[in-house]
């Protein structure tokens, strides 16, 4: 299903075919995905017919469910990036990188403590409004450049509130998780009102400010909004410096895929543990993508996702260290903590590095085929992760007592030769990824960009503010 997912290339090229129809084609991905798992469940005909080919049934769910998944999360990326403009590019793909990867948590919370059984059909529900409402409201084309710098400035100011919201969303996740408050009717309530509250911010804010007010928390776009806006997308094929990001952050994902994976090992085959380590790196992805949005949101003028991939490839090391720690010590659940939690920091910081990196420097038309090609390349560090360095050298030190050549194996235990082999790659995909964004920084345009600013401040002076409207 990790693969799946990760594998981002095809649905990326469904979304360049489908366009807004690619959120339905997803949809019918997935259910097609859960009706394939319903009948394994509930099959009562030729249950041995069903067994003989559950191998390919298993397959096929996560083929089809992983790239249903996919194909609505880039979508949802690119029209909701789009429709933001890309000043609030940053801000705008922590809310849905924190909102998908969190999503297993939520629905927990709601199911257990709120909705129970209708939880599903109640998420439905609000999927459709929400979708209706998007679609309606989504730009079909390119505004004027006067238009656009007024509407990503207002955008950005808003984004304050959308801010704080998600700021005390993650706060409530993390309690969620430490007191194990997903059973709280209470709590699920708040975590949904503070969601659809989430929702509504731009709409409350034009709703209870006049035009006036509207245009004096404005204010002045700064030089990097103005620079954002002007130099968004290009055309031509991605920079060196592209295939080095994704290189750099697939592994950083890629590790962090596999630690959801072999959650089992990692808890050292405590069933209980594993469970609770696999929601604390999907509460801990939440909090990463937050920070990551709010330092580049109110950071740009002195960061960029360029520079903060090298942050997601750091929280990589350190998750690596934790590992190399993790057997036959005494203080194992705080290791294990650590590593889960290292993980889920890094894979919520590269997503969001992804998708900013992949806007800012492609635009609307090119987003898409670069993201996906960077979660293609997250695919395939996973494979390297799991498969060729995590289960061969877990199986290969398991077994090393029934071997003659066990003393070939030179660490003292598996967990150690795990971590070596993944610091090995990290640490050279951090150097890597610094000069990267050496190479990224030379391509950019230095300082004020003269006329062109001041030109474009003047047209922001005058311009009719947006409106939204149903």
């Amino acid at each position: 299903m990790y693969i799946s997912f990760l594998f981002g290339f095809i649905p990326a090229s469904l979304l360049k075919v489908f366009e807004k129809k690619s959120f339905i084609v997803g949809g019918l991905l997935l259910v097609v995905a859960h009706v394939l798992a319903a009948v394994m469940i509930t099959y009562t005909g030729n249950r041995k017919a069903i067994m003989n080919n559950s191998s390919l049934y298993t397959f096929l769910i996560a083929v089809l469910g992983g790239q249903g998944a996919s194909l609505i999360f880039i979508a949802t990326l690119q029209s909701v990036l789009s429709s933001m403009t890309v000043v609030c590019t940053h801000f705008t793909a922590s809310l849905i990188v924190a909102y998908f990867f969190g999503s297993t948590v939520i629905f927990l919370t709601l199911a257990q403590g709120v909705f129970g059984s209708m939880t599903i059909w109640i998420i439905i529900g609000l999927s459709v409004v929400v979708y209706i409402a998007a679609n309606h409201y989504l730009p079909e084309s390119e505004e004027e450049s006067s238009v656009e710098i007024a509407k990503c400035v207002l955008n950005k100011r808003t984004a304050g509130g959308h801010l704080l919201i998600q700021l005390i969303i993650t706060i409530l996740l993390v309690l969620v998780y430490a007191y194990d408050w997903e059973y709280s009717a209470a709590v699920g309530i708040v975590l949904l009102v503070l969601w659809l509250l989430n929702l509504a911010v731009p709409l409350l804010l034009l709703a209870l400010l006049d035009e006036e007010a509207i245009k004096e928390m404005v204010g002045m776009p700064s030089e990097i909004e103005t620079h954002l806006v002007m130099n968004k997308g290009k055309e031509g094929e991605p920079e060196a410096d592209f295939w080095m990001f994704a290189i750099a952050a697939a592994f950083s994902v890629g590790l962090s895929f596999t630690s959801l994976e072999q959650a089992g090992p990692l808890s050292l085959r405590n069933s209980t543990t594993a469970y609770d380590m696999i929601q604390l790196q999907q509460v801990m992805t939440v909090v990463g993508a937050t920070l990551t949005g709010f330092i580049l949101l109110y950071g740009r003028n002195n960061t960029s996702p360029a520079a903060l991939f090298s942050l997601g490839t750091f929280f990589s090391i350190l998750a690596s260290i934790h590992m190399w720690y993790l057997e036959g010590r005494r203080d194992q659940y705080i290791l294990e903590q650590g590593l889960f939690i290292c993980n889920g920091l890094a894979l919520g910081t590269q997503f969001v590095c992804m998708a900013s990196y992949c806007f800012e420097e492609f635009g609307k038309t090119g987003f898409a085929h670069t993201f996906g090609l960077m979660m293609t390349f997250a695919a395939l560090a996973f494979v390297i992760c799991d498969e060729l360095v995590f289960q061969w050298t877990f199986d290969a030190y398991a077994g090393r007592q029934k071997e003659d050549g066990w003393h070939r194996l030179y660490f003292g235990n598996w967990s150690e030769a795990v971590a070596f082999y993944y610091l090995i790659i990290e640490i050279a995909l951090f150097i890597v990824g610094i000069f990267a964004w050496r190479t990224w920084s030379e391509r950019q345009v230095d300082g004020v960009l003269g006329a062109a600013f001041d030109a474009a401040k003047d047209l922001a002076k005058n311009v009719e503010m947006p409106k939204i409207g149903f």
